[in-house]
């Protein structure tokens, strides 16, 4: 410790803390759903906008299942902007399906035979 850094042995190097894409994505995850200032990405990466893309191009090659949304607001003539990570069907105000049962293959079929035993409606050309 002669050299005047009395904090050399707890400096940790970045990569011990992982990317700054991973630490976005683990404190948007830790507040799911909520909306996370700007300035609090900031602290983790200043290009925080480039990591946050990166991270909506890992969740389209995923599925889509989720997405990361932002949102400003005008306040006292400044904007805050703000970030989220949430399931695609919350963002877009999807609610999911009704699972519908699985049909048995006799209905199946039976719905088939329906539908070929229907006689063809007449049809004529005339002016």
């Amino acid at each position: 410790m002669g050299d005047g850094n009395i904090h050399r042995g707890t400096i940790q190097s970045p990569a011990a803390f992982g990317t700054q894409a991973e630490r976005i994505e683990a404190l948007l995850r830790s507040k799911y759903g909520e909306w996370i200032p700007a300035y609090e990405l900031s602290d983790l990466a200043l290009q925080y906008c480039a990591r946050v893309n990166q991270l909506r191009k890992k969740l389209l090659r995923a599925g889509d299942r989720e997405r990361i949304e932002n949102k400003t607001e005008h306040v006292r003539g400044q904007v805050h902007g703000s970030y989220r990570i949430a399931l695609t069907s919350d963002i877009l105000g999807i609610t999911p399906a009704k699972p519908q049962s699985p049909k048995s293959w006799e209905r199946v079929c039976a719905d088939r035979d329906a539908k070929l035993n229907t006689p063809e409606p007449e049809w004529s050309l005339t002016p």
